[in-house]
């Protein structure tokens, strides 16, 4: 299903945005699953496709034929010579005349793929297969934080992102332009939910409210307020503790995790306490 949705958004996006994207990753793994559930054909026609992806992205064949897709059919599938020479030969004639597909299945049915195939295919043990799973990579070491504020003060939470570097523990700071199909509120708080703490400068009381109101009403879900929220709200003082005011959008449990800062030094100080 995750293969599948990924194959999905990028075929959604092809049409939206008339042109075409690379899919050999998801085709590749999603034909990995499926030859692990004994279905031959079905699985060697999606890995099959990958190739064609890989082709037609390629002008090197030695590039392509270094890829997954290819190792796989050849290796582990041992599929006939013929049969990739034909994906090869048909995906490099479409790119060198421009007439690439956004569909990889076009260029199968162009050469009668399936004809190609042994009449019987018997698969491989399970784990050759499962060794050309492209599997997600580890989760990196330390903690996620996310760092989050306005981005009038970038050059302050870019401080923080090398802070938390520092420390140690792997930063989320989303400083670049979203593409206008990607709600930047949705983004922001999907990555937020999959981090471990978050800091937030609300000197300049901007987008970054709604954010930390998610972040209230997602702990107040989970935890019933008992568990430590994992939030540190850092604010510049201007002329004294009391000023500016808090932000009153700011929950009432939250207020009091707010600390001020006079100069950068303080904010880092804040956040060294802050991390473990």
């Amino acid at each position: 299903m995750i293969y599948a949705s990924q194959l999905a958004i990028l075929r959604d996006l092809q049409g939206r945005m008339r042109k075409r994207f690379h899919k050999g990753g998801p085709l590749h793994n999603l034909g990995v699953v499926t030859l692990l559930q004994h279905r031959y054909v079905d699985g060697i026609r999606l890995v099959a496709s990958a190739l064609v992806e890989d082709v037609l992205s390629e002008d090197n064949f030695e590039a392509w034929r270094r890829a997954p897709a290819y190792q796989l059919l050849a290796g582990i599938m041992r599929l006939p010579p013929e049969a990739l020479d034909r994906i090869e030969e048909e995906a490099s004639r479409m790119r060198s005349a421009r007439r690439i597909p956004k569909d990889p299945n076009q260029i199968l049915e162009r050469i009668e793929f399936d004809s190609l195939l042994p009449p019987e295919l018997i698969g491989p043990p399970i784990r050759e297969v499962e060794s050309f799973l492209l599997l997600p990579p580890p989760r990196p070491a330390g903690i996620l934080v996310f760092v989050g504020g306005s981005f009038k003060m970038v050059a302050v939470l870019r401080l923080f992102h090398r802070i938390v570097l520092d420390c140690g523990h792997v930063p989320i700071l989303l400083d670049y332009e979203f593409p206008p199909w990607v709600d930047s509120f949705t983004a922001c708080t999907a990555a937020m939910d999959n981090c471990d703490l978050s800091v937030f400068d609300v000197s300049i009381p901007e987008g970054q409210m709604a954010e930390i109101v998610h972040h209230y009403e997602k702990w107040k879900q989970v935890s019933q307020g008992t568990r430590n929220p994992g939030i540190l709200l850092v604010m510049q003082e201007l002329f004294g503790q009391k000023s500016p005011r808090i932000p009153p959008m700011i929950p009432p449990e939250y207020k009091r995790r707010c600390k001020r800062y006079r100069e950068l030094l303080d904010a880092e100080k804040h956040l060294k306490a802050f991390l473990p």
